[in-house]
């Protein structure tokens, strides 16, 4: 399930990124039983943690299941966790990915309009990326939004956003590479969905107690939008869409049609019950709904009477069914762990599978950094190796099947993987662009794995630890068990194996002097809460328990383990501790554990997706996460009790690339890179020296990054071919004064 490292005081210890797209609860890590919940913004408390202290993000492997999907002639774009995955489809029966890029937060939303993909990135707020190169994409601008970014839809000039809590936002995006908030209206449930036909925006919104509303917004002056009607629903709308003279609204339990012939008087004026509690996706081609509904797969309904919506179709998917998208006679499903699904619906009543892509990441469980690579357990996708070298620009670059990955440990040219249902996986990681299984080893439900000397140490929930020697690798034996309540989480230190043992259990002390036969001598209840993360250093084991937060327990005499100090939170699935921190996976939490009975919150930092695991050595200042819906993120603590706030060093170093191609005939793509948070002005220049056009002036976060140019000026118009000049300008934003970096580059177009 969670698990970590180690630190260098003791052998082998080295260690083990806001709401999650599902809010997961506290429920049995199962492959075989995924969670299925309602979508993050249906909740009015659904956890998003978006503070940051004295934490920084490094760099992000943002990709996860998949999500979201919209589709425009031989290309679909889907929404992967924090990342775009651009496929062709030229070839329905084979998508083959041809391009991807990450983006900050958690996709909702998609919105294709003219070559520009807009993104509803939850925290990352409005994305807007240039895809007129779907093998290349760029993106061009970005504006914040007030809460989180659930739905996105263009139209003209303007792009709207459903922003839970705080309702509908207008965005100007009439220069794509500098968005702007004209209006927002806030409207009295929680948005969610949106959709815009002539002057008026509607939005799908639900409340605390279930109630679902269609909201009408007069947008005629974009900068006061107004709400002129509204109408209740008999679904908890999580997506509404517009054909017409009337909207759809799809969510928990129906799908409502709403006539807005007079946008003042909206009214419900048909329904047609869903097969299941949830459908995540609708989309509306001609007379036919297209309804992704969960675990009942894609559903299809005939709207040519908007009284009498019913079903005329269906076709079974594996796992859940979120976003849809349905154009011409196929509709594209994204399928959360199982990827992308094109369905033939040239037949509404009998649609059938043409193609499909599923090598996609799953949820990121936990993660071991070993060299200049980080091994990620992929709970359905097997193990995933990413080269860390570049920390700002973390890149996949080996993946191995391994069953349902809840865990791993690197030990020398091998990683051991807790495969839950699987047992034990052995991985070759000798080529880590090339990982293999040589081994396995059937031990029930493995959800952690600790390697220490030549014995793999596995926590097999209701069969207890498991001891398995491995001085083979190849062939791994189990030569000990012991019995506990239902073992979720170990860390092995000297002689003793501690064991996070769910809610019943609590912690507990193994003595495994003799590894053929472990005995418990000791344990400790966590008052209530689930033990599931567990990390010991020197006389202290420090547990992670899902309801109750960190617990401290003092284990110098391994028999009489005892609680000596608490953090409280809720959500901690694993902690790590180094030296006199503790990282905590609740968000992501730095904690002070000097006096072990007064721990103290030093550090903190919300990402998108819950954090399932968390990893840091002793040689490396990155704290590296495993998130269960965006995949990997490269965290920094500085600050109090951290690293010192480093002065940024811009100045002197090459921190704009050279352009290319170069010279370019329509598009040249170019990379800066600074070291710090900075304001970051990049402009074209002629000849001449006159300013020709600015590419972007904002401020940029650490780490390396591009912009590209199209051959235009600001204006839009086409420039002559030639000789140009392009100019970086970099001012930190904080730390020790520093003077502005300038640098340039020689730029050639020709056409």
């Amino acid at each position: 399930m969670i698990k970590k490292s180690a630190s260098a005081t003791a052998q082998a210890l080295g260690l083990s990124l806001v709401v999650l797209l599902l809010f997961v609860p506290k429920a049995l890590a199962s492959a075989e039983s995924p969670e299925h919940q309602p979508l993050s913004w249906c909740r009015p408390e659904h956890g998003v943690e978006t503070d940051s202290q004295n934490v920084r993000m490094v760099g992000a492997w943002p990709y996860g299941p998949a999500h979201q999907v919209v589709a425009q002639d031989d290309y679909a774009y889907m929404g992967a966790g924090g990342g775009v995955y651009v496929f062709d489809i030229s070839n329905r029966s084979a998508p083959e990915k041809i391009g991807q890029f990450p983006t900050p937060g958690l996709i909702e939303g998609l919105h294709l309009a003219d070559s520009l993909l807009y993104i509803a990135d939850y925290g990352g707020g409005l994305r807007i990326v240039d895809v007129s190169n779907p093998s290349d994409p760029v993106e061009l601008g970005w504006c914040s939004t007030p809460r989180g970014a659930n739905d996105v839809c263009v139209s003209g000039t303007l792009a709207y956003l459903a922003c839970g809590q705080a309702g509908l936002q207008i965005i100007d995006v009439s220069n794509p590479r500098e968005p702007v908030e004209v209006g927002l209206c806030d409207t009295p449930e929680i948005a969610g969905g949106v959709g815009v036909s002539g002057s008026h925006a509607y939005v799908a919104a639900c409340g605390s107690d279930g109630d679902s509303v269609l909201i009408v917004i007069d947008v005629s002056v974009p900068s006061d939008p107004v709400i002129v009607g509204a109408c209740g629903a008999s679904c908890w709308s999580y997506r509404v869409r517009i054909s017409g003279t009337h909207a759809y609204l799809v969510g928990m339990g129906s799908l409502c049609a709403i006539d807005i012939s007079d946008p003042t008087d909206p009214h419900q004026v048909g329904s047609c019950p869903l097969p299941g509690p949830y459908a995540f996706g609708l989309c509306v081609s001609g007379q036919h709904a297209y309804v992704s509904a969960d675990v009942h797969g894609l559903r299809v309904y005939d709207i040519s009477d908007p009284t009498n919506p019913h079903q005329v179709g269906s076709h079974g998917i594996s796992g859940c069914s979120y976003g849809i998208w349905a154009s011409d006679s196929h509709a594209y499903v994204t399928a959360g762990s199982s990827g992308l699904r094109v369905i033939d619906v040239s037949d509404p009543a009998h649609p059938s599978e043409a193609g499909c892509y599923d090598e996609v990441p799953h949820y990121g469980e936990e993660v071991f950094v070993s060299g200049s690579y980080a091994y990620l357990a992929n709970r359905g996708g097997g193990l995933r190796v990413i080269d860390i070298s570049s920390p700002a620009e973390p890149e996949e670059v080996g993946h191995c099947p391994a069953g349902s990955a809840e865990a791993v440990w690197v030990s020398g040219n091998y990683a051991y993987v807790a495969a839950y249902s699987s047992g034990l996986r052995v991985i070759d990681i000798s080529n880590p662009q090339s990982p293999h299984q040589v081994a396995s080893l059937s031990l029930g439900y493995a959800t952690d794995v600790c390697v220490s000397g030549s014995y793999a140490y596995v926590a097999a929930r209701w069969r207890g630890l498991r001891v398995v020697d491995i001085s083979v690798p190849t062939n791994p034996r189990l030569v000990g068990t012991c019995s506990t309540a239902s073992a979720r989480g170990v860390w092995v230190l000297d002689s003793h194996a501690y064991v996070a043992d769910g809610s019943s259990g609590g912690f507990k002390v193994v003595d495994v002097s003799n590894p053929r036969d472990p005995r418990v001598v000791g344990s400790c209840g966590v008052n209530g809460g689930e033990a599931d993360g567990v990390c010991a250093v020197d006389s202290f084991a420090y547990v992670a328990a899902w309801s109750e937060g960190l617990r401290i327990i003092n284990v110098a005499d391994p028999t009489d383990p005892h609680q000596v100090g608490h953090y409280a939170c809720r959500g901690a699935w694993d902690v790590m501790v180094l030296d006199t921190l503790a990282y905590l996976t609740q968000g992501f939490k730095v904690i002070n554990v000097a006096d072990p009975t007064n721990p103290v919150l030093v550090g903190s930092y919300g990402v998108a997706g819950v954090i399932r695991g968390v990893f840091r050595r002793d040689d490396d200042p990155y704290c590296y996460t495993a998130s269960g819906q965006t995949g990997m993120h490269i965290l920094q603590h500085y600050g109090p009790t951290g690293i010192e706030e480093p002065p940024c060093p811009i100045t002197g170093a090459r921190s704009l690339g050279q352009s290319h191609p170069n010279p370019f005939s329509s598009r040249t793509v170019i990379p800066y890179q600074v070291s710090c948070r900075a304001h970051v002005a990049i402009r074209i220049y002629d000849l001449a020296g006159q300013p020709v056009n600015t590419l972007m002036d904002r401020v940029s976060g650490p780490g390396t990054h591009r912009v590209h140019w199209d051959g235009k000026d600001s204006e839009g118009n086409p420039v002559p071919e030639g000789v140009y000049f392009c100019q970086l300008q970099a001012d930190p934003v904080s730390g020790p004064a520093t003077p502005r970096l300038v640098e340039t580059r020689k730029v050639i177009l020709l056409r």
